[in-house]
């Protein structure tokens, strides 16, 4: 993942060099957000790190069977979950 989002970066910057991407609309979405959505984008953030070191460590303690087999339990969870709580999605 790590990786996968650094390779994004230069890609991202040649498509809003060419005008593929609005990234003034992106700017002023960034500029005009509440606190409560930079809160919320922090804590994203936070959480987000803090599952990629608990993965990261988890991944040097068990197989990579076992870590592929939680990670398919994890999304089918997360499929049945979101079509639990957001079932006309």
């Amino acid at each position: 993942s790590l990786y996968r989002n650094a390779v994004a970066i230069p890609l991202l910057w040649i498509l809003m060099t060419v005008g593929m991407e609005n990234f003034g609309g992106a700017l002023e979405a960034f500029s005009k957000a509440s606190s409560f959505c930079w809160s919320v984008f922090a804590a994203s953030t936070v959480f987000s790190a803090a599952a990629g070191l608990f993965i990261f460590t988890l991944q040097g303690r068990v197989s990579a069977t076992t870590t592929q087999i939680a990670s398919l339990c994890y999304k089918l969870a997360t499929t049945v979950l979101s079509l639990v709580v957001f079932p006309q999605a």
